[in-house]
């Protein structure tokens, strides 16, 4: 590959990876306003600053697919009831009919 393209691809990979991390940085900003910092969200804040200056570019697409993860763990633990106890007590009303 000549090395026009090869930095091309590199200018894209980074700007990709610089979009993605302003974009959770947004998501984390509005998590916390609503959750009052959580220990995840905490997480997250420190993998996308502290973590980040310190990462090479291959290391920060880690910790973004982390951050994502925690993110998404923060949503789910948002809701009243996790989908697999949601699963047992659509069963358990399957069985016994309706109450």
């Amino acid at each position: 590959m000549p090395k026009a393209a090869e930095r091309a691809g590199g200018r894209r990979k980074v700007n990709s990876i610089l979009s993605r991390r302003e974009q959770l940085v947004a998501e984390v900003a509005r998590l916390r306003e609503q959750h009052n910092s959580s220990k995840l969200i905490e997480n997250a804040q420190k993998l996308l600053t502290r973590s980040w200056a310190a990462a090479d570019w291959d290391a920060r697409e880690d910790l973004l697919k982390t951050v994502d993860w925690l993110v998404r763990a923060e949503k789910r633990r948002d809701c009243h009831l996790p989908a697999s106890m949601q699963l047992q007590v659509s069963l358990q009303d399957s069985q016994h009919g309706p109450r």
